[in-house]
């Protein structure tokens, strides 16, 4: 999951301020302009897509969910009490402990109900957006777009490899009238950075923290509904005349997740999500996305699982006019999405906490 500039074109110059005033990019307008940008509809409309097939794979196939309920005996009240428990909890590490005993419990009474409908694969999920998926153990797995520690890195101009540099730790004049560096520039921010921001979920669910770098989200719904939670970090970037192309990468230090879906009779989708923007004012120019993981789940069934580490997101763009003196905003962000319906217990819980250790940055002349 790891990705890295070169070795030799680690950053070795921490610019901790510049002559150019930061960008402070207000939360409610980061996400104005999100709204606007094509690649961001089109990453959204996606996994909005995968939600409403699920969806209707279960209004489609209600009447068989109801049988599977008429025929396998089990203690309903005592379910929807479990259940209530779980909404309870709003610690993410009691939460994973709270639903793994969930699962031993209930997971023999959801088997017997997802066999009970008969339903399986793309009949169960409700059409093409699960094509090509199989499903195990209630969950579906193996589509060809499957993301689980992927990367969608986009770029909005041809790129070209940087290959390696030479004029590591030279420091170059950042401003002036046409400068001339003789190589590369490298540069690196380290917190506390320019600004953050959280949009999405209740104030106890998202944070951000400029001073630390820290960044955290965490969903989760009972029963019925959807939710979408950004919590990002921003970091001013003065880029001089005479560059033409500009690297960055965000180096998340301390990357987790869980995430935790229990469906009985209905359907459930959590994804956790880390991202990388530049934007050259209200345009994203370009960007990196990785997802961790995403967990499907039609009819019935149960998983818990998680996974930590170091993840790196790295981009590149060429500038449209390198003879101008420039300030780009790079983000790090963390985003969490979940989405849940049934006639009967369930829930799905999404936690990401994550580190920007530094942005870094290579300009290229």
């Amino acid at each position: 999951m790891k990705r890295f500039l070169p070795q030799d074109s680690r950053v070795n110059l921490i610019q901790k301020s510049n002559s150019l005033s930061p960008v402070v990019l207000r939360p409610e307008r980061y996400l104005e302009i999100l709204r606007s940008d094509s690649l961001t509809q089109l990453q959204e409309r996606g996994i909005s897509n995968r939600l409403q097939s699920l969806k209707q794979g279960f209004d489609q196939n209600r009447p068989a969910l109801d049988k599977a309920r008429q025929a396998v005996k089990f203690d309903e009240n005592a379910l929807r009490a479990d259940t209530e428990r779980l909404q309870a909890i709003r610690d993410p590490a009691a939460l994973q402990a709270a639903t793994a005993q969930f699962l031993q419990r209930w997971s023999s009474t959801i088997e017997s109900l997802r066999s009970a409908t008969g339903l399986t694969g793309n009949e169960a999920a409700g059409g093409a957006a699960f094509a090509g998926m199989r499903l195990k153990n209630g969950v579906l797995q193996g589509d060809s777009s499957s993301v689980e520690g992927s990367s969608s890195q986009v770029t909005y101009k041809p790129l070209s490899a940087p290959g390696r540099t030479s004029g590591i730790g030279k420091v170059l004049k950042i401003l002036g009238d046409k400068p001339k560096p003789a190589g590369p520039q490298q540069l690196s921010f380290k917190a506390p950075f320019t600004g953050a921001g959280v949009s999405g979920g209740d104030g106890d669910k998202r944070a951000a923290t400029a001073a630390d770098g820290k960044l955290s989200a965490f969903s989760i719904l009972v029963w019925v509904g959807s939710e979408q939670i950004r919590s990002f970090i921003t970091q001013s970037l003065a880029v001089p005349a005479g560059v033409s192309r500009v690297s960055v990468a965000a180096n998340l230090s301390a990357v987790s997740w869980w995430q935790g879906v229990v469906i009985v009779l209905g359907y459930g989708n959590t994804e956790s999500i880390v991202n990388l923007r530049v934007m050259d004012g209200s345009r994203v120019v370009a960007s990196d996305r990785i997802s961790l993981k995403r967990i499907s789940i039609p009819v019935a069934g149960g998983s818990s699982e998680s996974g930590s580490g170091p993840v790196s997101l790295r981009c590149e763009f060429n500038r449209d006019r390198p003879g101008d003196i420039s300030n780009y905003t790079l983000i790090a962000e963390v985003e969490n999405w979940a989405g849940l319906g049934s006639i009967l217990g369930t829930i799905a819980s999404c936690s990401t906490i994550a580190t920007v250790g530094s942005f870094d940055a290579v300009l290229y002349s």
